[in-house]
């Protein structure tokens, strides 16, 4: 018998299939699910199924786990059969990303630049020296080296997960220190997936006496209290940046809306 989420992810196979042919070429892929929320009330509607060939190999939530048989059963994977696929639901259930981890991906990724990407590259060596070798297996490496384009590192970005809504996270969420990136709704690279607008980083050092949650905390700024989206624009450069926005309705929306990955 077939379930509600069983009818809703097969009238969505074929915007899946085109997604799971990006993802197996290394770029990140992404589907909308509008109306999946009509389906049930949950306070949260993230979720995780991998597929490989015709087998869910991993899966969490009903929801998800319907997915991932769903796309198994169909036989879309077959042509990548040693490509494992990670399909993950996003808290709001309004989108699904898909990347890929295999043979036939890692190749596709190190070659099949989009062109702006290529573009990209090709200013970038005019003007800067030949960098050092470094493993192909060093993925942010290459990056940071400068020797691949924006989309290996939107690749490696899709490889953590759904990106969460600021305003919903907490303490609990984040390591000790890191890296932070925020997106912005609207906000699009030339493939219509979403661009990175701000990179940060916190609490690198083993002698910091700081968190990174603390100085998240300080870029979303108060969730309640008498000014909620209020916060202290002098301890946070972003929020100066957010608040300077000439236009008023804009820097309303953005204030607690930043998108953590």
């Amino acid at each position: 018998m077939t379930s509600k989420y069983d009818r809703y992810w097969a009238g969505l196979l074929g915007q899946i299939r085109d997604a799971l042919n990006r993802a197996a070429k290394g770029f990140p892929a992404a589907v909308a699910t509008p109306g999946l929320q009509d389906l049930g009330d949950r306070q949260s509607w993230y979720g995780l199924a991998e597929v490989r060939n015709g087998e869910v190999t991993r899966s969490s939530m009903a929801h998800a786990t319907s997915l991932g048989k769903t796309v198994a059963a169909s036989g879309i994977c077959a042509q990548w059969p040693r490509d494992t696929f990670r399909l993950i639901i996003n808290v709001t259930g309004d989108a699904l990303t898909i990347t890929a981890a295999g043979h036939q991906a890692s190749r596709a990724g190190e070659t099949a630049w989009p062109p702006q990407a290529r573009h990209v590259l090709a200013r970038e060596s005019a003007r800067a020296p030949a960098a050092r070798p470094v493993p192909a297996a060093a993925g942010p490496a290459r990056v940071m080296s400068g020797q691949v384009g924006p989309g290996e590192f939107y690749r490696l970005l899709a490889g953590l997960g759904s990106a969460r809504r600021l305003r919903d996270c907490w303490a609990g969420d984040c390591p000790s220190g890191g890296a932070y990136f925020f997106f912005e709704d609207g906000e699009v690279r030339g493939d219509d997936s979403s661009r990175v607008v701000r990179v940060g980083t916190h609490a690198l050092t083993a002698a910091s006496k700081a968190t990174l949650w603390d100085r998240l905390r300080q870029h979303r700024g108060h969730l309640a209290g008498r000014d909620p989206g209020s916060g202290n624009h002098r301890a946070s450069v972003f929020r100066r940046h957010v608040g300077g926005d000439a236009h008023p309705a804009r820097r309303a929306a953005t204030r607690t809306d930043g998108i953590l990955a």
